[in-house]
């Protein structure tokens, strides 16, 4: 019980690292051609979105949401792997339940 306890701090500490780390991180990611761009923090929050003029044509709502919808789906993607790189290389290994 006391080893599971000290195990449970230690990965505690380690996740705290983590997120410290990963709150200077940004990813971009990138939709409708490189035309729409969302820019997120380590902390998963949108720090910024840039449509690129083209787009801003009334007949081109569909292709813009698409747009967003896959930058932010590109961004999320890039930055849950940074993560997994993270966790990995600091050997934080969740236990199994």
């Amino acid at each position: 019980m006391l080893d599971q306890l000290k195990q449970l701090k230690n990965l505690r500490s380690q996740a705290k690292q983590l997120q410290q780390e990963l709150a200077d991180v940004q990813v971009t990611g990138t939709g409708a051609d490189g035309k729409v761009t969302v820019t997120l923090d380590g902390n998963q929050n949108v720090q910024s979105v840039s449509i690129d003029p083209s787009l801003m044509q009334p007949d081109d709502r569909e292709v813009l949401e698409r747009g967003v919808q896959q930058a932010f789906e590109d961004g999320m993607v890039q930055l849950r792997s940074l993560m997994a790189q993270k966790m990995s290389a600091g050997g934080l290994n969740l236990p199994s339940v």
